[in-house]
């Protein structure tokens, strides 16, 4: 359990990374995260225009389908060697639920109520930092999604591994 545990904070480490390299020190880059209201702002203000963050947004979420859902078949199905539906059901859901909650708490609340460089000049801080209520709702939401992303990815392990 403790390599498992490891892998769970790899995992992640890995989505934080990604998002750090989409970020690049700009909450302009990573304006797709935040409220619709704030966008439109930030369009309004010509820090950038719709084109740009459409363009951006399919990029991050690209990647984070190629690197997330691929290193979750690699680490499930090559590194445990789970060739089981049913475990690389389990341990899919163990990755997918802990990455749910660590973006929920760390990405979403710790990191933009903490950090002066995700605040845009003419923006509340009000306006894009979500309230734990709201993250709750967010993350519940999430939770029976990820369970159908487990359900695949679970079938494409034992398919392919």
């Amino acid at each position: 359990m403790d390599i498992l545990f490891l892998q769970v904070v790899l995992y992640c480490l890995l989505f934080t990374l990604l998002v750090a390299l989409s970020y690049r020190g700009n909450a302009i880059n990573i304006i797709y995260f935040y409220p619709k209201s704030v966008i439109d702002k930030v369009v309004e203000f010509g820090y950038t225009d719709y084109k740009t963050i459409k363009r951006k947004k399919i990029i991050f979420y690209s990647l984070f389908i190629v690197l997330m859902f691929g290193s979750l078949i690699l680490i499930v199905g090559l590194w445990n060697e789970i060739k089981d539906f049913k475990q690389a059901f389990i341990q899919l859901n163990i990755f997918l639920q802990s990455w749910n909650i660590f973006d929920g708490l760390v990405m979403d609340i710790l990191w933009t109520s903490n950090s002066k460089k995700l605040k845009i000049k003419g923006i509340k801080d009000s306006e894009y930092i979500p309230s734990v209520l709201d993250v709750i709702k967010k993350r519940i939401i999430f939770i029976p999604v990820l369970f159908l992303v487990a359900l695949i990815l679970a079938k494409i392990i034992v398919l392919i591994c």
